[in-house]
């Protein structure tokens, strides 16, 4: 793998063994915090919802950066289907 990436095999465990970025833990952390509420809302909650509930608990964070996280969580929400009659009742 490392020859055909072209990167030395010291290098990617190097790579391997870097701390964490500022970025990554507040990712790691807002990721549980999002798998939480969209359990909760037994996965009705879309982007526009988690952001006004992350905002309800004083957070600031883009739609763009929950849509990240939801995607790599593979969190998607319902949605809803109109009613469709299936009987001609009276």
């Amino acid at each position: 793998m490392c020859r055909f990436m072209q990167v030395s095999r010291s290098a990617y465990y190097a790579w391997l063994q870097r701390p964490q970025t500022a970025t990554e833990k507040e990712d790691s952390e807002l990721a549980t915090i999002i798998h939480s509420l969209f359990k909760k809302s037994r996965a009705t909650y879309g982007t526009r919802r988690i952001k006004k509930a992350l905002f309800d608990q004083q957070r600031t964070v883009s739609r763009r950066r929950i849509s990240r996280l939801m995607d790599q969580e593979n969190l998607a929400c319902k949605t809803k289907r109109k009613f469709k009659a299936t009987t001609d009742s009276k």
